[in-house]
């Protein structure tokens, strides 16, 4: 997927536990960054702008190739 601007992203969709502890993690940590590691690689870090309530996280990559790499990752494959 890509924004607007044309960065290549991962959209993260939590189900209602994981939507709920990540609301909760974005409000006590505003303005601080969230580290994002598959495999204790480096792949997101995002800044908590706002509390994230709706249950989706969306992390820029660098290209389309480190987007499919991070999914890919997620899945196990």
């Amino acid at each position: 997927m890509r924004t607007k601007q044309g960065q290549a992203f991962v959209s993260l969709h939590f189900n209602a536990s994981g939507s709920e502890k990540l609301a909760q993690i974005s409000r006590q940590h505003l303005g601080k960054w969230l580290i994002f590691t598959i495999d204790n690689q480096l792949v997101g870090l995002p800044r908590l702008t706002e509390p994230v309530t709706n249950g989706t996280l969306n992390l820029t990559m660098n290209s389309d190739q480190q987007a499919r790499q991070v999914i890919a990752a997620i899945f196990g494959q």
